[in-house]
């Protein structure tokens, strides 16, 4: 029962690897929940990701009634898997490839709101992500 066990987690593993993908290289474009738009470029040997940016703003306290652009530094890319954040990580987005080519994944925004207790309270929001390549 154990070999079986183990085996049965080898297999879950080896899926799980095999369902992220090796991205091509391109422009890619999507939204954020159905209602903010991302876009990157993905790098000739499908490492990098470049040009990453989205109007996503995380509704934690006023938001602005014109479109701002977030754009974040170049990310690697493992294993079909990516993370890029703002500094001080006001915003992170975390992704992956899936075999298909499409891109998936969350961006967080995170943001210390003062003045409404006596103590900085935190607030988080996430919503999910997906981008398809548009060019090459």
């Amino acid at each position: 029962l154990a070999a079986l066990g183990i085996a049965a987690a080898l297999l879950l593993v080896a899926s799980a690897l095999a369902a992220s993908g090796t991205p091509k290289p391109g422009r890619y474009s999507g939204h954020v929940e159905s209602v903010y738009q991302i876009s990157f470029s993905v790098s000739s040997h499908g490492t990098k990701i470049t040009a990453l940016q989205t109007d996503f703003q995380a509704p934690c306290g006023v938001l602005s009634p014109k479109k701002v652009i977030t754009t974040f530094p170049t990310a690697a890319i493992r294993n079909g898997r990516f993370r890029a954040s703002k500094p001080h990580g006001v915003y992170t987005i975390r992704g992956h490839f899936s075999a298909s080519g499409v891109a998936s994944g969350t961006v967080t925004g995170a943001e210390k709101l003062t003045g409404f207790t006596k103590k900085p309270t935190l607030c988080k929001i996430s919503a999910p992500f997906s981008a398809k390549r548009a060019s090459k």
